[in-house]
């Protein structure tokens, strides 16, 4: 169905489904928790040099990297079966295992990684990267599991929880104190800490926990055989992101960190923002009955493209003169990279609108499979990429590895969801080429 042929019913049907409901509710923890997160990197740059802020990224993007792996992605298999499960006795099966699962593989990986990084030189603060890496993971295993009980406002209060004493501390830390890169670490391990007890007590979850250490085998292998396979998906986005972090430190440097961060947080916006609808989505989709609403998921698509690229447009125009007035000049040529980390940006959140249904079919090999091609093939293009084009083949890497998996999950889902194009999204993705090219030649 073309979009200017869906009249006042249809769009009443869509603005007042569960779908937007679920939007809605998410967006007050997650628009405006992640774009005060994103608003911090202007302000780092005036109080850390480049090396520090390329260091301190390079930190951020390796616990995202590290961090399904150690909880072994556990709390999603948490989430989708607790929205299935009807009993309180199931319920306590689920999170106090998947609780302990987490902690205890958590606490063996990261301190072993923690005693592996003792002997490199160039990591310092090595006791802070796993006080930092530790307290992520907990909170955002947490965040699963209150998601799970559907404790939806919950959630999104510690997200605004987080994000308030984050940049309260940051400030405090670097304007008032003048610690440095210590206070960024200061702050991120405090708000972790904080969002923490809050999802805890606010939701009481000590009554799901069982007050023994012992695992449930049936318990964990059920957790374990839906959540593995979706390491790497959830890795996809920040593995290419880390990979990219490191292949840049490796041949350009720290200072090519620094100025590819600031690059990649306007890309950021876009899957920050795409993330309350993924959130939604999942639950919708899961929910959902086998085979019901085929056109609806099509239009659903049509809609989710039309913003996809109308919103990359409107990044991709107004990065350039933002640059100018909101980061140091030493940072301002990171508005060569933006277009195509937008682009790469644009189908990760393609391929996320598939991944839903496969954790509905519960097919997450098939997220594995088609995660692992696209991801290693972005590594792989990155690793050629940057040597010769610098920065622009980093960026230019993320682009066709999202967008291999996209194409992939679009093939491997077509005969079950039978999505249909509408002609109208030539529209905006002709004015989106269009402003990529004019981008490089004014």
């Amino acid at each position: 169905m073309e979009l200017r042929h869906l009249n006042k019913a249809t769009l009443h049907k869509l603005t007042n489904s569960e779908l937007m409901r679920g939007m809605f509710i998410y967006s007050f923890g997650s628009l405006g928790s992640k774009a005060i997160n994103l608003a911090i990197y202007p302000l780092l740059t005036f109080y850390l040099i480049k090396s520090e802020l390329g260091y301190y990224d390079l930190i951020i993007n390796t616990i995202y990297l590290v961090m399904p792996i150690a909880t072994f992605q556990v709390s999603d298999g948490i989430f989708r079966f607790l929205l299935t499960s009807k009993l309180k006795e199931e319920r306590v099966k689920i999170i106090s295992n998947g609780i302990k699962l987490i902690l205890y593989s958590t606490l063996i990986i990261l301190s072993t990684l923690y005693l592996i990084i003792n002997f490199e030189p160039s990591i310092i603060h090595g006791e802070f990267v796993f006080f930092m890496a530790f307290l992520f993971s907990i909170n955002i295993s947490t965040k699963q599991i209150v998601r799970g009980i559907k404790k939806n406002k919950n959630y999104v209060i510690s997200d605004i929880l987080y994000s308030f004493m984050f940049v309260f501390l940051l400030v405090l830390s670097l304007v008032v104190f003048g610690f440095g890169i210590k206070g960024v670490f200061y702050s991120f391990i405090s708000a972790n800490f904080i969002s923490i007890c809050y999802l805890w007590f606010s939701t009481n979850l000590f009554e799901y926990v069982e007050k023994n250490f012992n695992l449930n085998k049936s318990v964990c292998k059920d957790l374990l055989t839906y959540s593995l396979p979706l390491i790497p998906n959830s890795l996809s986005w920040w593995l290419v992101a880390s990979a990219n972090t490191w292949i840049i430190f490796l041949f350009i440097g720290l200072e090519g960190n620094g100025i590819y961060a600031i690059a990649f947080k306007f890309s950021s916006v876009i899957y920050l923002l795409n993330k309350i609808f993924s959130l939604a989505w999942q639950d919708k989709v899961i929910l959902q009955s086998e085979g019901e609403n085929k056109a609806y998921n099509s239009r659903v698509f049509n809609y989710l493209l039309f913003f996809l690229f109308s919103l990359a447009i409107i990044i991709i125009l107004i990065s350039r003169p933002i640059l100018r007035f909101a980061v140091s000049v030493d940072y301002y040529e990171a508005w060569k990279y933006i277009p195509w980390l937008i682009l790469g940006t644009v189908f990760a959140n393609v391929s996320a609108y598939f991944g839903a249904f496969y954790l509905k079919w519960k097919k997450t090999n098939k997220i594995f499979i088609t995660t692992l091609i696209g991801s290693g093939a972005s590594v792989l293009l990155s690793l050629v990429l940057t040597k010769y084009f610098g920065l622009t083949g980093a960026s230019l890497s993320i682009f066709l590895g999202f967008s291999l998996i996209s194409i992939l999950r679009y093939y491997d889902t077509k005969a079950r969801l039978n999505l249909k194009f509408s002609p109208f999204l030539l529209i905006p993705l002709t004015l989106l080429f269009i402003v990529v090219i004019l981008t490089y030649t004014l």
